[in-house]
Protein backbone atom coordinates (compact mmCIF):
# COMPACT_ATOMS: atom_id res chain seq x y z
CA UNK A 1 0.00 0.00 0.00
CA UNK A 2 1.13 3.51 -0.79
CA UNK A 3 -0.24 6.92 0.16
CA UNK A 4 -1.30 8.67 -3.04
CA UNK A 5 -2.07 12.36 -3.45
CA UNK A 6 -4.85 13.03 -6.00
CA UNK A 7 -5.28 16.58 -7.28
CA UNK A 8 -8.37 17.59 -9.26
CA UNK A 9 -7.90 20.71 -11.38
CA UNK A 10 -11.08 22.71 -11.89
CA UNK A 11 -12.76 21.96 -8.56
CA UNK A 12 -12.34 25.31 -6.79
CA UNK A 13 -11.12 25.98 -3.27
CA UNK A 14 -12.29 25.33 0.29
CA UNK A 15 -15.94 24.22 0.28
CA UNK A 16 -16.86 25.78 -3.08
CA UNK A 17 -17.44 23.31 -5.93
CA UNK A 18 -15.54 20.39 -4.44
CA UNK A 19 -15.66 16.94 -6.03
CA UNK A 20 -17.11 13.76 -4.58
CA UNK A 21 -14.59 11.06 -5.51
CA UNK A 22 -15.05 7.29 -5.73
CA UNK A 23 -12.17 4.97 -6.62
CA UNK A 24 -12.87 1.52 -8.05
CA UNK A 25 -10.66 -1.39 -9.02
CA UNK A 26 -11.02 -3.27 -12.32
CA UNK A 27 -13.59 -5.62 -10.74
CA UNK A 28 -15.91 -2.65 -10.03
CA UNK A 29 -15.33 -2.92 -6.28
CA UNK A 30 -15.38 0.39 -4.40
CA UNK A 31 -11.91 0.88 -2.90
CA UNK A 32 -12.13 4.39 -1.46
CA UNK A 33 -14.41 7.41 -1.49
CA UNK A 34 -14.26 10.92 -0.17
CA UNK A 35 -14.64 14.63 -0.87
CA UNK A 36 -11.78 16.80 -2.01
CA UNK A 37 -10.49 19.66 0.09
CA UNK A 38 -8.87 22.45 -1.92
CA UNK A 39 -9.14 20.12 -4.91
CA UNK A 40 -7.03 17.40 -3.27
CA UNK A 41 -7.61 13.97 -1.76
CA UNK A 42 -5.19 11.57 -0.04
CA UNK A 43 -5.85 7.82 -0.31
CA UNK A 44 -3.88 4.64 0.26
CA UNK A 45 -3.71 2.33 -2.79
CA UNK A 46 -1.75 -0.73 -3.92
CA UNK A 47 1.32 -0.26 -6.12
CA UNK A 48 1.19 -1.39 -9.79
CA UNK A 49 -2.57 -1.79 -9.75
CA UNK A 50 -4.99 -0.07 -12.14
CA UNK A 51 -7.85 1.94 -10.64
CA UNK A 52 -10.49 4.17 -12.12
CA UNK A 53 -11.77 7.36 -10.60
CA UNK A 54 -15.29 8.76 -10.76
CA UNK A 55 -15.24 12.39 -9.61
CA UNK A 56 -18.49 14.39 -9.52
CA UNK A 57 -18.95 18.13 -9.08
CA UNK A 58 -22.14 20.12 -9.34
CA UNK A 59 -21.45 20.74 -13.05
CA UNK A 60 -19.77 17.66 -14.49
CA UNK A 61 -18.46 14.14 -14.01
CA UNK A 62 -14.96 12.81 -14.65
CA UNK A 63 -14.11 9.16 -15.45
CA UNK A 64 -10.36 8.42 -15.54
CA UNK A 65 -8.30 5.27 -15.10
CA UNK A 66 -4.74 5.31 -13.80
CA UNK A 67 -2.01 2.96 -12.55
CA UNK A 68 -0.29 3.58 -9.23
CA UNK A 69 3.46 3.69 -9.89
CA UNK A 70 6.11 2.96 -7.30
CA UNK A 71 8.11 6.12 -8.00
CA UNK A 72 5.14 8.48 -8.17
CA UNK A 73 2.79 9.69 -5.44
CA UNK A 74 1.14 12.74 -7.05
CA UNK A 75 -1.58 12.32 -9.71
CA UNK A 76 -3.46 15.17 -11.40
CA UNK A 77 -6.85 15.00 -13.12
CA UNK A 78 -8.41 17.83 -15.12
CA UNK A 79 -12.13 18.49 -15.49
CA UNK A 80 -13.24 19.43 -19.03
CA UNK A 81 -14.46 22.90 -18.06
CA UNK A 82 -11.29 23.75 -16.12
CA UNK A 83 -9.32 26.74 -17.34
CA UNK A 84 -5.69 25.73 -16.90
CA UNK A 85 -3.20 28.60 -16.95
CA UNK A 86 -0.12 26.42 -16.65
CA UNK A 87 0.68 22.97 -18.05
CA UNK A 88 -0.73 20.13 -16.01
CA UNK A 89 2.48 18.11 -16.29
CA UNK A 90 5.95 19.51 -16.58
CA UNK A 91 6.75 17.36 -19.63
CA UNK A 92 4.41 18.69 -22.33
CA UNK A 93 4.76 18.15 -26.05
CA UNK A 94 3.82 21.05 -28.32
CA UNK A 95 3.10 20.30 -31.97
CA UNK A 96 3.16 22.88 -34.75
CA UNK A 97 0.65 21.97 -37.44
CA UNK A 98 0.98 22.72 -41.16
CA UNK A 99 -1.24 22.13 -44.18
CA UNK A 100 -0.15 19.29 -46.49
CA UNK A 101 -0.75 21.44 -49.59
CA UNK A 102 0.93 24.56 -48.15
CA UNK A 103 3.94 23.31 -46.13
CA UNK A 104 5.43 26.78 -45.59
CA UNK A 105 2.25 28.18 -44.05
CA UNK A 106 1.76 27.11 -40.40
CA UNK A 107 -1.74 26.83 -38.97
CA UNK A 108 -2.18 29.83 -36.70
CA UNK A 109 -5.60 29.14 -35.22
CA UNK A 110 -4.43 27.04 -32.32
CA UNK A 111 -1.94 24.84 -30.65
CA UNK A 112 -2.27 21.17 -29.77
CA UNK A 113 -0.72 20.36 -26.37
CA UNK A 114 -0.44 16.69 -25.40
CA UNK A 115 0.60 15.08 -22.16
CA UNK A 116 1.16 11.52 -21.05
CA UNK A 117 -1.72 9.58 -19.47
CA UNK A 118 -1.41 9.16 -15.75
Amino acid sequence: MKNVYLRFIGTGYKSFCQADVKIYDLNDCLIAEGTTYNGCLNVSLCINKVYYVVATTTHEKLFVSFRVRENRCDYRFVFNSAFVREPVLSETIILSLTDAYYPNMPIERGRLVLWQNQ
